[in-house]
């Protein structure tokens, strides 16, 4: 690098000797790196890009002669590569932050075991605190899935209680019993006193995930079902969270209609059933083989050869349904594995 001129102890370096560009009597300090006009404050930096409509930034694409080509160009064009090598690193990167493959094997199992059962299961970046106390598992031999559930009580001080592993085979008025029943600890009861006292009026929201706080609105779920079919349809970040409520309190909330709840739960459904079935006509018969779905469904080895599946009419006679359809082949797979 070539030796420039050294400025004295206390004393700014001036860009150049001749004035400003806009006021023309002060010595200049700064040089635009759009246009190279000369200037020397931000007042008159600023009316220079009023006067000149000049954005201040350098150009990277303009046609430079040969003969005019100078080191500060080559200087520019090398800062523009790096730029772009910036730029398209940190798009890898941030697909594969968002990527399936950066969670692990258990995450991807009981995203598995979450969809088989109806349930969208969405998953935060690595290092949320959401993401690293999800104690959610699913058990591929016993094919149970254990969720994780966090109980929030509005009515009494913002209370909240997490269950780290319930069964979804549990009903949910049996899980909720735990805190607002006469088994539940005394200090428990005592602080969840109104629910207690109006336990018959209890009513357990779940609330659409990724809806704005404006658009949010929640599920009221049956609390004689249980986990596993409250679920069905709905879309879950991580682990289902339950708002407490009571029958007073419902108008705070903006409620799912049934009929929509149900058109969700039916569109679930149908997806479902459209990724483990496949329907081919051959000889007249409905042929339903798939090695990805295979694969999809219990984890198979890659291997594993595809089964032709016939289906056979029900015991009334009648053609059998999608879902019946699929429990058959589901129950062929299950022996031709075991």
């Amino acid at each position: 690098m070539a030796a420039g001129p050294v400025a004295a102890a206390g004393k700014r370096l001036l860009v150049s000797s001749s004035p400003c560009g806009t006021c023309h009597t002060t010595p200049s300090k700064y040089r635009c790196p759009g246009c190279l006009v000369t200037s020397c404050c931000l007042a008159c930096v600023t009316s220079h890009k009023k006067r000149t409509a000049c954005s201040g930034q350098r150009p990277v694409t303009h046609f430079i002669p040969l003969d005019q080509f100078n080191r500060h160009d080559l200087l520019s064009d090398y800062r523009f590569l790096e730029q772009v090598e910036r730029s398209f690193y940190g798009k890898k990167w941030n697909r594969m932050v968002h990527s399936s493959q950066m969670y692990p094997v258990p995450a991807d199992f009981l995203r598995r075991g979450a969809f088989k059962r109806g349930v969208k299961l969405k998953f935060l970046p690595m290092g949320m605190l959401r993401r690293k106390m999800n104690s959610s598992m699913f058990n591929r031999s016993s094919d149970t899935l254990s969720w994780r559930l966090e109980w929030r009580f509005p009515l009494s001080d913002q209370a909240k209680y997490v269950d780290r592993a319930v069964p979804d085979s549990r009903l949910i008025r049996d899980v909720l019993n735990a805190y607002i029943s006469s088994e539940a600890p005394a200090d428990v009861r005592q602080r969840l006193k109104k629910y207690v006292l109006n336990w018959e009026r209890v009513h357990v929201l779940m609330s659409n995930e990724f809806a704005s706080a404006a658009k949010r609105r929640y599920f009221d779920l049956p609390l004689h079902s249980s986990i596993r079919d409250a679920l069905v349809g709905k879309t879950v970040v991580e682990h289902p969270v339950f708002t407490v409520t009571l029958d007073e309190f419902l108008p705070r909330y903006k409620l799912i209609g049934k009929d929509e709840s149900e058109e969700l739960r039916q569109q679930m459904i149908d997806r479902r059933l459209s990724r483990f079935t496949f329907n081919s006509r051959r000889d007249g018969q409905d042929n339903i083989c798939k090695k990805e779905a295979l694969q999809t469904y219990a984890d198979l080895p890659p291997s594993l050869p595809c089964r032709d599946v016939k289906t056979e009419p029900s015991a009334a006679g009648q053609p059998m349904s999608a879902e019946e359809e699929m429990s058959v082949w589901i129950d062929q797979l299950d022996s031709s594995v075991s």
